[in-house]
């Protein structure tokens, strides 16, 4: 008797963990240049410089009424290239936190009250998100995070890496804020 209870328990915690994992997954996906892009969806290209054990990316839709309680999370392990080319629905979108855990040492960066870590998705395009740095080096309550625009130094490198999605695609700025160069840059 208690151990059938024990067992519908263990069954119902399982599936209350099992619908709250789900409810995060990611709606981003690892893009596939070549592939047409779905309908209403934009290209979110990140320039990485990552280490870590399981760094991760969490970001969440805004809309009228601030962030969505929706989170998604982008997983950076094992990701061994230079840039992360994601297929991401149009929108405007808050990064929520960063999360650089080393072994039972948690750590999550919360980045949900910051615009610097605010970017936009329009439909059609490339949308550069930056340079996303999370230090493999860390101390037991700290990590090096950072969100840096690197356009300048990186431009050749897109420019050869991503060709034939350049052709039809054009690369716009996600940052939240103007960048100057990268407009002058488009112009041309």
């Amino acid at each position: 008797m208690i151990q059938s209870k024990l067992k519908k328990l263990l069954n119902l915690y399982t599936f209350a963990l099992m619908t709250a994992l789900l409810s995060v997954v990611t709606h981003s996906q690892q893009a596939v240049p070549g592939e047409e892009l779905p309908k209403k969806h934009g290209y979110l290209l990140i320039e990485l410089d990552v280490g870590g054990i399981a760094p991760s990316l969490e970001y969440a839709k805004r809309g009228k009424h601030g962030l969505s309680s929706k989170r998604h999370i982008i997983p950076l392990k094992g990701i061994d290239t230079h840039f992360l080319l994601l297929t991401i629905p149009k929108g405007h979108y808050q990064v929520t936190a960063i999360n650089a855990p080393l072994f039972d040492l948690p750590y999550e960066y919360n980045t949900s009250e910051y615009p610097h870590w605010a970017f936009k998705v329009e439909a059609d395009a490339i949308n550069y998100f930056g340079k996303l740095i999370i230090e493999k080096e860390r101390s037991t309550d700290s990590v090096r995070v950072a969100r840096q625009n690197h356009i300048a130094k990186t431009l050749t490198d897109i420019n050869t890496q991503y060709a034939a999605i350049l052709l039809r695609y054009p690369m716009i700025n996600a940052s939240g804020y103007r960048d100057d160069f990268f407009n002058e840059i488009n112009t041309k």
